[in-house]
């Protein structure tokens, strides 16, 4: 199955996106390589982020015409760079798993 957006490997990461937007890990997604729009839903979760700067980061401003806040790719190359598991998120998104693996693989006979 192919992935829509690399969004729904970042969220594959729930807990640590949960910790990261200071929000339930009740609120993210089980099965995130499931959802349609991966960014929407991400930027529907960080509306309800409690630390203002990354919610505006990542949000688009009422009214904007864009689908994410000024600051969104830096934001979340921030998360993943600094909180991101990759174990853990490939325990969510079998996509991420085998993409990881070949990778792996790839590194190995370098």
């Amino acid at each position: 199955m192919a992935v829509r957006e690399i969004e729904s490997w970042i969220l594959a990461d729930r807990a640590g996106f949960a910790r990261f937007l200071g929000i339930s890990v009740d609120l993210m997604p089980p099965q995130p390589e499931q959802i349609a729009d991966p960014k929407r839903v991400l930027t529907q979760l960080a509306k309800r982020c409690r630390h203002r700067p990354t919610r505006e980061d990542i949000v688009p401003s009422a009214g904007s015409i864009l689908p994410i806040g000024p600051g969104y790719t830096e934001r979340l190359a921030s998360f993943i760079h600094g909180h991101w598991s990759i174990e853990t998120a490939c325990r969510s998104s079998p996509s991420l798993q085998r993409a990881f693996m070949l990778l792996k693989r790839f590194e190995n006979r370098h």
